[in-house]
């Protein structure tokens, strides 16, 4: 029986491929691809199940991104009530009734997100509420323009400070209120 000088193994054979190689693996150019593996069920199905996760996704997202818009409308349309007859330049009821809206909504999602037995999809739903719905609301931006656009100081002054200090009252009632007479159990605090 002859033997192979390299691989110490017989040459009965004369398979050229068996002989470029010293086990029985075929041979392989060091830069040619591996040989691509025939897609199984499994992985099929897989594929096409995250495709349609992705579209189900996506199109979740432009439905919260016109759900935001209504919001947005809402703030558009108190807005409005700030031209009328008695609070033209003196006091944009409008903006102060979206920014005292949005400061109670924002207490008590805070109030609710911290009691026992919250789960983590309830959770976040109500951080979604807190961030996109009193987001859209509420704002500061707004505020202060229109604080430096009021015409009197004491119209300014009742603006300015009815705003902050209604706003820190409501959220002393609404979160202290509720934390302490039933207590809060630190179990949620959102998505970061």
């Amino acid at each position: 029986m002859p033997i192979d000088d390299r691989a110490g193994r017989s040459s009965e054979s004369s398979d050229p491929e068996r002989l470029n190689t010293h086990d029985e693996a075929p041979y392989l150019a060091p830069d040619a691809p591996p040989p691509a593996e025939k897609p199984t069920f499994l992985r099929q199905t897989a594929h096409y199940a995250g495709l349609v996760l992705a579209a189900m996704i996506g199109t979740l997202i432009r439905l919260g991104v016109d759900a935001l818009m209504e919001w947005a409308m809402l703030r558009y349309a108190l807005s409005k009530l700030n031209a009328r007859p008695g609070f033209e330049n003196r006091f944009p009821i409008g903006t102060f009734i979206a920014n005292i809206a949005a400061t109670l909504i924002i207490g008590g999602v805070f109030a609710a997100q911290r009691r026992p037995g919250v789960g983590v999809v309830r959770c976040d739903a109500l951080y979604a509420l807190q961030q996109g719905f009193c987001g859209c609301l509420s704002t500061v931006s707004t505020f202060a323009v229109e604080a430096r656009s009021i015409k009197g100081k004491r119209w300014k002054l009742l603006y300015v400070l009815g705003s902050v200090i209604l706003g820190h009252v409501l959220i002393l009632g609404v979160v202290g209120g509720v934390g302490w007479t039933q207590g809060y159990v630190p179990v949620c605090f959102g998505s970061d």
